[in-house]
Protein backbone atom coordinates (compact mmCIF):
# COMPACT_ATOMS: atom_id res chain seq x y z
CA UNK A 1 0.00 0.00 0.00
CA UNK A 2 3.01 2.35 0.97
CA UNK A 3 4.97 1.60 -2.23
CA UNK A 4 1.90 2.12 -4.19
CA UNK A 5 1.10 5.44 -2.49
CA UNK A 6 4.89 6.42 -3.20
CA UNK A 7 4.45 5.08 -6.84
CA UNK A 8 1.81 7.59 -7.58
CA UNK A 9 3.46 9.93 -5.94
CA UNK A 10 6.90 10.24 -7.30
CA UNK A 11 4.19 9.58 -11.21
CA UNK A 12 2.64 12.91 -9.76
CA UNK A 13 6.03 14.54 -9.57
CA UNK A 14 7.00 13.72 -12.71
CA UNK A 15 4.19 15.09 -14.49
CA UNK A 16 4.64 18.17 -12.54
CA UNK A 17 8.10 18.61 -13.86
CA UNK A 18 7.19 17.55 -17.45
CA UNK A 19 4.12 20.26 -17.50
CA UNK A 20 6.02 23.12 -15.85
CA UNK A 21 9.07 22.07 -18.57
CA UNK A 22 6.47 22.41 -20.82
CA UNK A 23 5.56 26.17 -19.42
CA UNK A 24 8.86 26.54 -19.08
CA UNK A 25 11.04 25.83 -22.22
CA UNK A 26 8.66 28.55 -24.54
CA UNK A 27 8.92 31.06 -22.46
CA UNK A 28 12.49 30.66 -22.24
CA UNK A 29 12.91 30.41 -26.05
CA UNK A 30 10.72 33.31 -26.73
CA UNK A 31 13.05 35.22 -24.84
CA UNK A 32 16.01 34.50 -26.10
CA UNK A 33 14.63 34.94 -29.78
CA UNK A 34 13.47 38.27 -28.23
CA UNK A 35 17.03 39.10 -26.98
CA UNK A 36 18.61 37.98 -29.92
CA UNK A 37 15.79 40.05 -32.09
CA UNK A 38 16.61 42.66 -30.23
CA UNK A 39 20.44 43.06 -30.17
CA UNK A 40 19.93 42.34 -34.21
CA UNK A 41 17.50 45.62 -34.38
CA UNK A 42 20.24 47.51 -32.34
CA UNK A 43 23.07 46.67 -34.37
CA UNK A 44 20.96 47.39 -37.80
CA UNK A 45 19.83 50.57 -36.34
CA UNK A 46 23.58 51.50 -35.60
CA UNK A 47 24.36 50.77 -38.96
CA UNK A 48 22.23 52.70 -40.34
CA UNK A 49 22.79 55.40 -38.13
CA UNK A 50 26.65 55.45 -38.70
CA UNK A 51 25.98 55.34 -42.56
CA UNK A 52 23.23 57.76 -42.08
CA UNK A 53 25.85 60.01 -40.49
CA UNK A 54 28.95 59.03 -43.38
CA UNK A 55 26.49 60.23 -46.27
CA UNK A 56 25.34 63.22 -44.54
CA UNK A 57 29.69 63.92 -43.76
CA UNK A 58 30.55 63.24 -47.32
CA UNK A 59 27.71 65.19 -48.94
CA UNK A 60 28.62 68.64 -46.99
CA UNK A 61 32.30 68.26 -47.48
CA UNK A 62 31.37 68.13 -51.12
CA UNK A 63 28.68 70.28 -51.47
CA UNK A 64 28.00 72.94 -48.42
CA UNK A 65 30.63 75.72 -47.56
CA UNK A 66 30.11 76.94 -43.40
CA UNK A 67 29.48 80.80 -43.37
CA UNK A 68 30.88 81.47 -40.12
CA UNK A 69 32.15 84.64 -37.91
CA UNK A 70 35.83 84.15 -37.85
CA UNK A 71 36.50 82.37 -40.90
CA UNK A 72 36.75 83.17 -44.44
CA UNK A 73 34.30 84.26 -46.63
CA UNK A 74 33.43 81.38 -49.15
CA UNK A 75 34.15 82.25 -52.39
CA UNK A 76 30.85 82.48 -54.58
CA UNK A 77 29.32 84.85 -57.78
CA UNK A 78 27.02 87.77 -57.74
CA UNK A 79 25.69 89.41 -60.80
CA UNK A 80 25.18 92.97 -61.22
CA UNK A 81 22.55 95.11 -63.54
CA UNK A 82 24.71 94.39 -66.35
CA UNK A 83 24.12 90.34 -66.22
CA UNK A 84 27.70 89.48 -65.61
CA UNK A 85 29.00 87.32 -62.85
CA UNK A 86 31.85 88.64 -60.56
CA UNK A 87 33.15 86.84 -57.20
CA UNK A 88 31.70 88.92 -53.98
CA UNK A 89 35.26 89.64 -52.90
CA UNK A 90 35.34 91.85 -56.28
CA UNK A 91 32.57 93.31 -55.81
CA UNK A 92 33.65 94.15 -52.52
CA UNK A 93 37.50 94.26 -52.71
CA UNK A 94 38.16 95.44 -49.28
CA UNK A 95 35.46 93.89 -47.37
CA UNK A 96 32.15 95.39 -46.41
CA UNK A 97 28.67 94.79 -45.70
CA UNK A 98 26.16 92.32 -47.83
CA UNK A 99 23.17 92.74 -46.93
CA UNK A 100 20.82 89.29 -48.17
CA UNK A 101 16.80 90.08 -49.14
CA UNK A 102 14.39 88.70 -51.59
CA UNK A 103 12.30 90.56 -54.70
CA UNK A 104 9.26 89.35 -53.36
CA UNK A 105 9.42 90.56 -49.19
CA UNK A 106 8.33 93.34 -48.10
CA UNK A 107 10.15 93.83 -44.95
CA UNK A 108 13.49 93.54 -47.26
CA UNK A 109 12.57 96.54 -49.62
CA UNK A 110 12.30 98.25 -46.24
CA UNK A 111 15.73 96.96 -45.11
CA UNK A 112 16.95 98.35 -48.80
CA UNK A 113 15.28 102.22 -47.65
CA UNK A 114 17.43 101.84 -44.78
CA UNK A 115 20.38 100.95 -45.75
CA UNK A 116 20.27 103.42 -48.60
CA UNK A 117 19.44 106.60 -45.87
CA UNK A 118 22.22 105.40 -43.98
CA UNK A 119 24.87 105.28 -46.38
CA UNK A 120 23.85 108.58 -46.78
CA UNK A 121 25.04 109.93 -43.43
CA UNK A 122 28.59 111.92 -43.32
CA UNK A 123 30.11 109.30 -41.63
CA UNK A 124 28.90 106.28 -43.39
CA UNK A 125 29.57 108.23 -46.88
CA UNK A 126 31.15 105.93 -48.88
CA UNK A 127 30.73 102.85 -46.95
CA UNK A 128 31.56 99.23 -48.63
CA UNK A 129 28.12 97.48 -48.90
CA UNK A 130 25.93 96.08 -51.01
CA UNK A 131 22.27 94.68 -51.24
CA UNK A 132 22.90 91.12 -52.62
CA UNK A 133 19.12 90.38 -54.14
CA UNK A 134 17.84 86.70 -53.95
CA UNK A 135 15.74 86.39 -57.44
CA UNK A 136 15.28 89.60 -59.49
CA UNK A 137 17.06 92.49 -58.59
CA UNK A 138 15.23 94.96 -60.40
CA UNK A 139 12.48 96.48 -58.57
CA UNK A 140 15.26 96.95 -55.55
CA UNK A 141 17.20 98.56 -58.05
CA UNK A 142 14.82 100.90 -59.43
CA UNK A 143 13.89 101.87 -55.86
CA UNK A 144 17.58 102.87 -55.00
CA UNK A 145 17.50 104.65 -58.60
CA UNK A 146 14.41 106.93 -57.42
CA UNK A 147 15.72 107.53 -53.96
CA UNK A 148 18.79 108.60 -55.35
CA UNK A 149 20.51 105.76 -52.76
CA UNK A 150 24.83 105.45 -53.55
CA UNK A 151 23.82 101.51 -53.47
CA UNK A 152 24.86 98.73 -55.28
CA UNK A 153 22.58 96.00 -56.47
CA UNK A 154 23.63 92.86 -57.22
CA UNK A 155 21.67 88.93 -57.83
CA UNK A 156 22.70 85.59 -56.14
CA UNK A 157 21.56 84.06 -59.13
CA UNK A 158 23.33 80.68 -58.08
CA UNK A 159 21.52 80.34 -54.37
CA UNK A 160 24.12 80.13 -52.68
CA UNK A 161 23.35 82.20 -49.62
CA UNK A 162 20.37 79.82 -49.38
CA UNK A 163 21.21 76.73 -50.42
CA UNK A 164 25.17 76.57 -49.79
CA UNK A 165 25.21 78.36 -46.74
CA UNK A 166 21.87 77.95 -45.30
CA UNK A 167 20.72 81.69 -44.79
CA UNK A 168 17.03 82.29 -44.75
CA UNK A 169 16.32 84.59 -42.58
CA UNK A 170 15.23 87.65 -44.96
CA UNK A 171 16.82 90.16 -44.55
CA UNK A 172 19.86 89.12 -43.28
CA UNK A 173 23.24 90.76 -43.39
CA UNK A 174 26.79 89.67 -43.16
CA UNK A 175 30.59 92.02 -42.56
CA UNK A 176 33.67 90.37 -43.99
CA UNK A 177 37.50 92.33 -43.82
CA UNK A 178 40.15 93.48 -46.13
CA UNK A 179 41.41 89.87 -45.48
CA UNK A 180 38.10 88.28 -46.78
CA UNK A 181 37.26 87.16 -42.63
CA UNK A 182 33.99 87.16 -41.77
CA UNK A 183 32.97 89.36 -38.60
CA UNK A 184 29.29 90.27 -38.09
CA UNK A 185 26.42 87.99 -39.30
CA UNK A 186 23.05 88.72 -38.22
CA UNK A 187 19.14 89.05 -39.25
CA UNK A 188 16.26 90.88 -38.78
CA UNK A 189 17.86 94.99 -39.61
CA UNK A 190 15.44 97.24 -41.95
CA UNK A 191 15.73 100.43 -40.60
CA UNK A 192 18.16 103.39 -40.96
CA UNK A 193 19.42 103.42 -37.17
CA UNK A 194 19.94 99.55 -37.50
CA UNK A 195 22.20 99.67 -40.28
CA UNK A 196 24.35 102.45 -39.26
CA UNK A 197 24.53 100.74 -36.14
CA UNK A 198 26.25 97.49 -38.11
CA UNK A 199 28.62 99.66 -40.13
CA UNK A 200 29.92 101.27 -37.49
CA UNK A 201 30.00 98.54 -35.23
CA UNK A 202 31.80 96.63 -37.85
CA UNK A 203 34.42 98.69 -38.02
CA UNK A 204 35.08 99.44 -34.33
CA UNK A 205 35.13 95.81 -33.08
CA UNK A 206 36.03 93.55 -35.51
CA UNK A 207 34.87 89.66 -34.13
CA UNK A 208 31.33 89.63 -32.96
CA UNK A 209 28.17 87.55 -33.42
CA UNK A 210 24.61 89.30 -34.07
CA UNK A 211 25.60 92.73 -33.13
Amino acid sequence: MEESIGNQSGMARGRWRTGALFIILPSLVGAGIWILGTAYGDRRAEQERNFRRSELERFQAANVQELAVGFPLPDFSVYGDDGVAVPVQEALPAGGLIVYVSSGCESCFDAAEGLGRALLRPDLVGSPAIMLVRGDGSAIRALCQDRGFALRVFEDREDAMAERFHVWALPSHVMFDADGIVTVIGAGAKDEEEYARILAHGRTRPIEQNP
